[in-house]
């Protein structure tokens, strides 16, 4: 981590946190629990490769649905126990193994899965061989980097999920909260061993078809960013990484622990302001094809208005150089009669070709618009509201976070949203 990136994250989490204590009094977990909308994505296009977006947002609902109806018709020690063990084996490997297949159909790759895994994190993904994820290596580097990074960037994008529907007051931290401490721990699982620098080798691989695609995602996307020969190896242990690849995995690793800089590790989900309006923010890190980056976020919600604002700022990382983004968010803005907008911009500076040490730019965008049209269901006894939406962008080339496009194109998707009474 470079000085003026961990003076950053200190200062920053310092004068939020001094501003937090002064108004703790203040802070409300519970009062924003009937604003709790959940979403179905129904339709994506292009059709022929589901993006991690629209799969993610189905495995959020599921799970928010879940941890809901466990808090209120359970006890707080059954509550916890089933969570506990649904999440890290069934619930995650399945939402894990989802974003694998995207990345690996987007790289015109199959895969199967073998079966849920209780090797916390990562699951099992078989029929994928050696020839395959080598040719794939010299034909597109950024692909196989994006193959390894799946399970990670999908964790990391529902810590972030959940982060932004409790600080937006859209779900309650005492009912998501399994959800999101697993998520942090589901983090930091991913670099222990390179933190530790322990070695684990198994007894019996098996053949090629019934390996795991990596023995560990960190330490082969280390590999493949460092090594420029095009060199192939699917099993790399951590006594097999050079210098340079074993200080690129503790950099990860210790930079991992950036994800618990926000107000809910102390239970205060969001700062108030005043009666109608608060904030919060979050500091969050992940892998990605080109190396590492680190998330800052920012969360405004006005209630009377029934709007939320959020901002972010990302500085992704390839070898040792900086590359800055910047995200703009208008969420649940009133716009014509029981209908909503959200507005969604994401600008960015990112490394020519996907590169790990070139310091040639390339800058993109990606601009999309969501409609919610609101039906009212005052008879319905379970469900308050049901609306249909339709989310319309573009983006140019370049890396977005659950998109597997690395090219420009059109993002489109639409589905279902309801809230329970």
């Amino acid at each position: 981590m470079s000085i003026k990136t961990a003076l950053f994250s200190i200062v920053f989490c310092t004068i939020s946190s001094l501003n937090l204590v002064a108004q703790t009094s203040s802070a409300d977990d519970t009062t924003h629990n009937s604003n709790t909308v959940y979403s179905l994505n129904l339709l994506e296009l292009p059709l022929q490769y589901p993006t991690v977006y629209s799969t993610n947002q189905n495995h959020y609902t599921l799970q928010a649905l879940l941890a809901r109806t466990l808090y209120e018709n359970t006890s707080s020690r059954g509550n916890a126990l089933l969570q506990v063990l649904l999440l890290p084996t069934v619930l995650i490997p399945y939402q894990s193994f989802q974003s694998y297949q995207s990345s690996l159909a987007y790289s015109d790759l199959s895969g199967q899965l073998s079966k849920f895994s209780f090797n916390f994190p990562d699951i099992k993904i078989k029929n994928i061989t050696d020839h395959q994820l080598e040719e794939l290596l010299v034909r597109s580097k950024p692909s196989l980097s994006r193959i390894y990074t799946s399970g990670i960037e999908s964790n990391w994008q529902a810590l972030r999920f959940f982060e932004s529907q409790i600080a937006t007051g859209q779900q309650s931290l005492q009912v998501q909260k399994y959800n999101f401490w697993t998520r942090i721990i589901l983090s930091y699982s991913y670099h222990l061993e390179g933190i530790f620098s322990f070695a684990k080798y198994p007894n019996n691989l098996g053949s090629e078809r019934e390996q795991r695609l990596a023995y560990n995602p960190v330490f082969s996307l280390a590999r493949t960013l460092v090594q420029t020969n095009n060199k192939f190896s699917r099993n790399i242990y951590y006594e097999d990484l050079d210098k340079t690849e074993s200080q690129l995995v503790k950099r990860w690793a210790y930079r991992s622990f950036l994800n618990i800089i926000n107000p809910f590790i102390v239970s205060y989900p969001f700062i108030r302001i005043n009666p109608n309006l608060f904030y919060s923010f979050g500091v969050s890190h992940s892998l990605c094809l080109v190396g590492d980056f680190i998330n800052y976020d920012f969360w405004l919600t006005n209630q009377k208005k029934s709007a939320s604002y959020n901002i972010y700022f990302r500085q992704m990382q390839t070898y040792k150089k900086i590359w800055p983004s910047l995200g703009i968010k208008i969420i649940s803005f009133p716009f014509v009669a029981n209908s909503k907008i959200t507005l969604n911009g994401d600008f960015w500076n990112q490394p020519s070709s996907f590169d790990f040490y070139t310091t040639q730019n390339n800058f993109g965008f990606a601009v999309t618009s969501r409609i919610d049209q609101n039906f009212n269901l005052n008879k319905n006894k379970q469900f308050k509201k049901l609306s249909i939406y339709i989310q319309a962008g573009y983006k140019t080339a370049g890396y977005l976070p659950e998109s597997q496009f690395l090219k420009n194109g059109l993002l489109v998707y639409s589905g279902l949203t309801f809230s329970q009474r």
